[in-house]
């Protein structure tokens, strides 16, 4: 029972990836809109009911001021089965999330994809999904199927979110911009629950290095530049 345990310990009941095993996971993603769905989760650490959420609209159309504007959440009206746009339950969930020069140019050739496929196509559809955003079952769906093809562990797509912010801190980045780039309320929330020690990072061999030095620059990157945190 989750919720009575306390932040300290409740860390520990959620797993996260690893680069060498997001990297194993990721290269076994062959549809273009699922792609660019997990490199966002990995790589902006949002909720599953924010990015299912976001439109065309939501990405700054600026390759040198690329950020994602989180303003909305997603869910399904359990009578009708129709989506539901809400606002989000707090004000440090609105806020904007900046992403690198990489991703940003996979989500513009995503929109162009879109562009070409719908007719009609115009900035209020989903980024992920076009006319009809994704739903969090296909998401799960998707995600396990891929899971097991790159023969890595299952985590959830909340569990991204745990690996983003992992992967911040062992970056070194200060708790209190992990916790604006999160949207938590509480930064003890983020020290306490978000942040987590993975053992397997260090069974990593050497011959992985310059893979993921090299693919770690894409939040290097952000961090070299303090307004992108």
């Amino acid at each position: 029972k989750f919720g009575k345990i306390k932040g300290k310990n409740l860390q520990h009941a959620y797993k996260t990836f690893n680069h060498h095993e997001y990297r194993k996971f990721i290269k076994n993603v062959d549809d273009k809109i699922y792609h660019a769905l997990f490199n966002t989760l990995y790589y902006t650490g949002l909720r599953k009911s924010e990015i299912l959420a976001l439109k065309i609209s939501d990405l700054n159309d600026n390759i040198f001021d690329s950020y994602l504007n989180i303003n909305k959440t997603i869910t399904r009206n359990l009578y009708n089965g129709k989506h539901l746009i809400l606002t989000p339950k707090t004000k440090k969930s609105m806020r904007k999330v900046y992403i690198d020069i990489f991703l940003f140019i996979e989500l513009k050739q995503l929109i162009t994809y879109y562009s070409k496929k719908y007719k009609g196509f115009n900035i209020n559809f989903y980024l992920f999904g076009g006319i009809k955003p994704i739903s969090s079952t296909s998401l799960d769906r998707y995600k396990n199927y891929y899971c097991d093809k790159a023969n890595v562990k299952r985590i959830t797509i909340h569990e991204f979110r745990h690996t983003h912010a992992t992967m911040l801190n062992k970056m070194n980045i200060r708790t209190k911009l992990i916790q604006e780039r999160l949207g938590h309320s509480d930064i003890s929330t983020t020290m306490n629950i978000y942040i987590h020690e993975n053992d397997e990072e260090n069974k990593v061999n050497s011959e992985n290095n310059s893979e993921n030095e090299t693919t770690n620059n894409s939040i290097a990157y952000d961090c070299r530049i303090g307004k992108y945190l």
